[in-house]
C-alpha cells in the first residue's frame, strides 16, 4: 500500500512533465514548420518576381521583333522592286527614292535579355520549380536569341556591303540632313544616278544578295516572334494564383 501510495502520487507530476514535453515538442515543431512556410512563400513569391521579370523582358523584345519584321518586309519589297525595275529607263523620282530609303533601314536585333542575365549570374533561375520550363527559358536567351543575333549581323554585313557600292551615287540637297534619328532620309536622290547605277552589275548583285538574305531574316523572326510569345504564355500561365 505504501509504493502504491507513493506512485499514486507521482501520477500527477508525470502527467504535467509529459504535457510539458508535448507543449515543448509541438511548439518547436510547429515553429519549424512556420519557418519552412515562410521561406516556402519567399521563395514562391521571389519565383514570382523572377517570372514575372523574364516575361516583361520577352514583352518588350516582342516589339523589337515586330518592329524588325515589319520595317525588313519593307526593305525586302524595296530591294526585289529595284532588281525587277533594274533595266528600266525614266523610273519616277519619288518611287526611286521611296525604295532606296527602304533599303536603307534597318538596324542591329539587341533582344532585351537583362533579368534572364541578372538571374542567371545570382542563381535565381533555380528558384523556378518547373525544370522544363527553365530549360525552356535557358534555350531561348542562349540559342535563338542568339542565333537571331548573329543572323542579323550577317544581314548588316551584307547591307554595308550595299552601301559601299552606293558611296559614288549618292546626292543630297545642299540644305538637307540625311541623317535623321540614325536612319537615312529622303532628300536622298538617286534619280541623277540611275543611268550609271543601271551599268552596275556588282551593286544589283550586292542587292540581290542583301535582299535574299533580308527575306531569309524576316521569316526567321516570324518564327522568332511566335516561339518568343509562347515562351511568354508559359511564364505567365506558370505564376502563383
Amino acid at each position: 500500500m505504501p509504493a502504491t501510495h507513493e506512485l499514486n502520487s507521482w501520477i500527477p507530476g508525470i502527467k504535467r512533465a509529459l504535457l510539458e514535453f508535448l507543449a515543448i515538442f509541438l511548439g518547436v515543431s510547429l515553429s519549424f514548420l512556420a519557418d519552412d512556410w515562410r521561406e516556402a512563400r519567399s521563395e514562391r513569391r521571389q519565383e514570382d518576381r523572377v517570372l514575372e521579370l523574364l516575361a516583361a523582358d520577352l514583352e518588350a523584345d516582342l516589339s523589337s521583333i515586330q518592329f524588325r519584321i515589319q520595317t525588313d518586309s519593307a526593305t525586302t519589297v524595296a530591294g526585289f522592286w529595284l532588281h525587277s525595275n533594274w533595266d528600266r529607263p525614266g523610273i519616277p523620282a519619288d518611287s526611286l527614292n521611296r525604295a532606296w530609303a527602304a533599303l536603307h533601314r534597318g538596324g542591329p536585333y539587341s533582344p532585351n535579355r537583362s533579368e534572364y542575365e541578372s538571374a542567371k549570374n545570382s542563381g535565381r533561375l533555380q528558384l523556378l520549380r518547373d525544370e522544363a520550363l527553365r530549360a525552356e527559358i535557358a534555350m531561348h536567351f542562349e540559342q535563338r536569341q542568339q542565333h537571331r543575333v548573329q543572323v542579323n549581323q550577317i544581314c548588316m554585313e551584307f547591307d554595308f556591303d550595299v552601301w559601299h557600292l552606293l558611296r559614288p551615287h549618292y546626292s543630297f540637297a545642299t540644305d538637307s540632313v540625311p541623317w535623321s534619328t540614325g536612319q537615312l532620309e529622303l532628300p536622298m536622290d538617286m534619280t541623277p544616278a540611275w543611268n550609271a547605277i543601271m551599268r552596275d552589275n556588282a551593286l544589283r548583285s550586292a542587292i540581290v544578295q542583301a535582299t535574299g538574305f533580308r527575306r531569309m531574316f524576316t521569316a526567321q523572326m516570324q518564327a522568332h516572334r511566335e516561339a518568343t510569345a509562347q515562351l511568354v504564355e508559359r511564364i505567365r500561365s506558370n505564376l502563383s494564383l
